[in-house]
C-alpha cells in the first residue's frame, strides 16, 4: 500500500476509498447462508459504532474485550473499537469460558465488553443476571460483578431480531459517526490472547501497536496485493 499509512485505521480508510464496492467481509452461518459487507458498508457501520462506543464512555487507549462470535457483527464491532481509539482484545471461542473471561478482564482492567445477547449465547448466560439494560440506548447495559470489579459496561450485538430489530439494522439507522484522529502509530491497537504454556487456563496478553500492525499488513500486501486482479487462465 502506497503512502505507508501510520495507523491501522488510516490503512483501512485508504482501502475503503480505493475499493468502496468490493466485498470486505464474507461470513457463513451454520446453514451456509452467505452474508457480506462492502468496504463502504463496513466503514459506515464501524464509524457509527465508534460513536456508540464513545457515548458509552470509551476513550482513547481503553481496553475493550470483544467476545462476539465471528460474524459481520464481530468485524463491525472490532473496527468500531479502533475508530473510537480503543484497544481491541479479541476472545476466541476456545477461550471464552467464564474463568478465562474473568482473568482477561482483570489482567487488562477492561471496563467494556462487547458480546452477543442472543438467546442461548454462552457469553450472555454469564452476564445476563447482573446486566441492567439501558432503557434508552438499546446497545448498552451496565454491569457490576464482584469477580470483575473494573467492568462497568456491556455492549450488545444481537444477530437475531429482538423486538424485530437486529444489531446491524439498528446501527444502520443510527445517527452519529466518530473517528479518533489523535491515534498515532505508537498507540495500542489490538491485544492478542493465548493460553500460558506452563499453567492451566491462564491467559497471556500481548499488545500490538498501530505501527506494528500496519507494518505487518504491508508485508502481507506485498505477498498478496490487495488490488491485484485475478488473472485469466
Amino acid at each position: 500500500m502506497e503512502g505507508h499509512p501510520s495507523t491501522f485505521v488510516s490503512m483501512l480508510d485508504e482501502v475503503c476509498r480505493r475499493y468502496p464496492d468490493r466485498e470486505a467481509v464474507v461470513t457463513y452461518d451454520g446453514k451456509m447462508s452467505r452474508k457480506s459487507l462492502t468496504f463502504t458498508e463496513l466503514w459506515n457501520l464501524a464509524s457509527k459504532y465508534a460513536h456508540v462506543l464513545r457515548q458509552a464512555g470509551v476513550k482513547k487507549g481503553d481496553y475493550v474485550v470483544v467476545s462476539t462470535p465471528l460474524s459481520l457483527e464481530f468485524w463491525v464491532a472490532s473496527f468500531g473499537v479502533l475508530l473510537a481509539g480503543g484497544v481491541h482484545i479479541s476472545m476466541e471461542k476456545l477461550f471464552s469460558t467464564s474463568d478465562i473471561i474473568v482473568q482477561t478482564v482483570n489482567l487488562s482492567q477492561a471496563k467494556f465488553l462487547i458480546l452477543s445477547n442472543d438467546e442461548g449465547s454462552e457469553m450472555w448466560e454469564i452476564f445476563k443476571h447482573a446486566a441492567k439494560l439501558d432503557p434508552v440506548n438499546r446497545f448498552i447495559a451496565s454491569v457490576r460483578m464482584r469477580a470483575m470489579p473494573s467492568l462497568t459496561t456491556l455492549l450488545l450485538t444481537n444477530r437475531h431480531a429482538a423486538d424485530d430489530v437486529t444489531f446491524l439494522e439498528r446501527l444502520a439507522d443510527y445517527r452519529g459517526e466518530y473517528q479518533d484522529r489523535s491515534v498515532g502509530p505508537a498507540d495500542g491497537a489490538v491485544v492478542g490472547t493465548s493460553m500460558h504454556p506452563d499453567t492451566v487456563a491462564r491467559p497471556k496478553l500481548c499488545e500490538v501497536s498501530h505501527g506494528a500492525l500496519t507494518a505487518q499488513a504491508r508485508v502481507l500486501d506485498k505477498a498478496v496485493p490487495c488490488g491485484e486482479k485475478k488473472k485469466s487462465v
